[in-house]
């Protein structure tokens, strides 16, 4: 199962371009909390470093709960392997994203390494090869 916890639906695609799957997004998403500090100055324009810290909006791990976040989310809890991202984004020809053809993940090798075994038997999607509708095109 699927969740969305960015602002953004997302829209999973085939190879042949076919759409899988829409997400829509939750009502709240999960977010990073930030610090911005200036370090320099290049000709005037501020040059910041942004640290962030504390994740709220992301629930507890639960077995078959697949969360889809932003980068920076993933990346801030590189613990949690049950966070994926879009990856390989398809975009329309006026350059805007329309979709993505997979997922990936932030978490540490070890955090995957623990967690594929048991969660990635369970999850054998059959609607990834059902999908040859040319009407759901992207």
């Amino acid at each position: 199962m699927f969740i969305n916890l960015t602002p953004h639906q997302v829209t999973l695609v085939a190879d042949q371009g076919h759409v899988v799957l829409v997400v829509e997004p939750e009502q709240t998403p999960a977010r990073c909390s930030s610090t911005r500090s200036v370090v320099d100055t290049i000709h005037g324009v501020p040059v910041h470093r942004t640290v962030f810290g504390e994740t709220t909006g992301l629930p507890e791990y639960e077995f078959g709960q697949w969360l889809i976040v932003s980068r920076i989310v993933a990346e801030a809890n590189p613990h949690r392997s049950d966070l994926i991202i879009p990856d390989e984004t398809v975009r329309d020809d006026k350059g805007q994203i329309v979709g993505c053809k997979s997922f990936a993940t932030c978490a540490s090798p070890e955090a995957w390494s623990d967690f594929k075994d048991e969660e990635l038997s369970y999850c054998q999607p059959d609607w990834w090869s059902d999908c040859d509708d040319p009407s759901q095109d992207v």
